[in-house]
């Protein structure tokens, strides 16, 4: 913990005083200790870049009952938390609420004009403010459900829309719904994962978790896509399938060296400037090629990287375009790479990418592109490993 951590808690009847630093929160920790209640289980339900997280967080008393409160978190980027605020279980409309606050103050402030939309939208919906959710959607609007079991929907109308959504409170009464992640954030659309929790007029317990692609236009939602959990990989396909379909807008918001440095590359090849690639690659730049079918293995070194580049040259490929998938910091990044020929042939694949303090490419690890799993698996292994301290490539 910072030594200027603090310690807020929003629970009915303020169960534990606010205080600051960390001998504040612990005299918290031993005193429910002292009590006799002993920690039984920590679940994260949503996360905000890399410092901001929402969780839920359960004790059992002495007496066996299990006490349920829902923890916002904060930690800087060396780690160490920096404050804490805490609500009632059955208060996680509020715990959003301040999540996305601070996510807009903080890291997602660049990511504001895209992601707001879907933050008023699901801010009307948990407190059942109809205005704000209709101020959050276009008048016209688009739906595409992609889940296997859907039946489609013929709604093409905000006010629809707001209807439909209404009908769904008459059967969940108190359905609370949000982002749980930002899985992509682009030029003009944003895929993320929804939650909605709930218990139905019947008593049954509701958790629907979605994948929603959502395109935001002035302000507001103009069209939205919805795919099931299972569907990750198509899910990031259709994203990076809508995102290069945006040449009128020049800047993207998810950016970073890695980012940057990739769209500098697509500008080098297209102009065959061997100086320039070259200068982009690190003397050592860890190549491996885990695509099945045709694979180029791992290759080490820049002029043995370049030798590939030209290879790709000599059988064809004019241009390569890269759109960014995910991010983790400055140095690394999710990419779908597309090498493309002049009679209309594409090979697009997910690449990994890791950058240097120089803005030199020191790693690039391939996967075909529904191997989104791997892929995602590959970007944090070697996120820990540089908040480690240690070199990825190899380990």
């Amino acid at each position: 913990m910072r030594p200027d951590f603090t310690y807020v808690d929003h629970r009915w009847g303020g169960v534990a005083p606010s205080s600051e630093g960390p001998d504040g929160f612990l005299d918290h920790v031993r005193s429910a200790r002292s009590a006799g209640f002993v920690e039984t289980g920590f679940e994260t339900l949503a996360i905000r870049g890399d410092r901001l997280s929402l969780a839920c967080f359960e004790v059992r008393t002495e007496a066996g009952d299990v006490v349920g409160e829902l923890l916002v978190n904060e930690v800087e980027a060396d780690g160490l938390a920096t404050r804490t605020e805490v609500f009632d279980a059955g208060d996680l409309a509020r715990a959003v609420e301040l999540l996305d606050r601070w996510y807009l103050e903080g890291e997602g402030a660049d990511l504001a004009w895209m992601i707001r939309p879907g933050i008023a939208f699901w801010h009307g919906y948990n407190a059942r403010d109809w205005d704000e959710v209709r101020s959050a959607v276009a008048d016209e609007v688009e739906l595409v459900d992609h889940r296997p079991a859907s039946a489609g929907t013929s709604i093409q109308t905000a006010d629809q829309l707001v209807t439909y959504a209404q009908g769904m409170i008459e059967l969940v009464p108190d359905l609370v719904a949000f982002e749980a992640e930002y899985l992509a954030v682009g030029r003009a659309w944003a895929l993320s994962r929804q939650v909605a929790h709930g218990t139905s007029t019947g008593g049954s317990e509701i958790e629907r978790p979605s994948l929603i692609l959502a395109d935001s236009r002035d302000g507001r939602f103009t069209h939205t896509e919805t795919f099931a959990p299972e569907q990750l990989a198509e899910a990031l396909a259709r994203f990076a399938e809508v995102e290069a379909a945006e040449p009128s807008i020049a800047s993207t918001v998810l950016s970073n060296r890695v980012t940057r440095g990739q769209d500098a590359f697509c500008e080098a090849f297209a102009v065959r400037d061997w100086e320039a690639m070259a200068s982009s690659y690190a003397d050592d730049l860890f190549n491996d090629d885990r695509r099945t079918g045709v694979s180029s293995g791992v290759t080490v070194g820049r002029e043995e990287v370049l030798g590939l580049v030209r290879g790709l040259v000599d059988v064809g490929f004019a241009t390569v375009t890269s759109v960014p998938i995910a991010i983790r910091g400055e140095r690394l990044a999710i990419v779908r790479r597309t090498w493309h020929q002049t009679d209309g042939f594409d090979l697009p694949l997910l690449s990994v990418v890791e950058y240097d303090a120089d803005d030199r490419m020191t790693a690039n690890v391939m996967f075909d592109t529904d191997d989104v799993p791997s892929a995602h698996e590959e970007l944090e292994r070697r996120c820990l490993a540089e908040r480690d301290g240690r070199t990825a490539s190899t380990d």
